[in-house]
């Protein structure tokens, strides 16, 4: 069993390598390797999921390590990502990654 945990540890780390796939994302001040998926968002909401009421204007999901957030945002709190404001509309880690919806409302 840790023989998995260890390669899944190593997928993590892939995922979030500046030379793959994570930018320098700036959550709330503190810069941190991480991915920001505007795509995979959209194509929920055109499945109308739950946890999006429709109100926002903007939305994106973000993934980063918790060794480097060091904690799991609650929902309805606000959160800045690369300077611009967000709700958070749910949060959760799985394997040291924190994936963070969020929705921004213009106005």
């Amino acid at each position: 069993m840790w023989a998995f945990k260890d390669q899944v540890r190593k997928d993590y780390n892939t995922f979030l390598n500046f030379k793959e796939f994570a930018t320098c994302v700036d959550v709330d001040g503190v810069k941190m390797p991480g991915v920001i998926d505007q795509d995979l968002i959209n194509e929920k909401s055109n499945l109308q999921v739950d946890f999006f009421d429709g109100a926002y204007s903007k939305r994106l999901t973000l993934y980063v390590k918790y060794a480097d957030l060091g904690y799991v945002p609650n929902t309805k709190n606000a959160i800045d990502i690369d300077g611009e404001r967000y709700e958070v509309v749910n949060a959760s880690v799985a394997g040291g990654i924190v994936t963070i919806n969020v929705g921004a409302i213009d106005g």
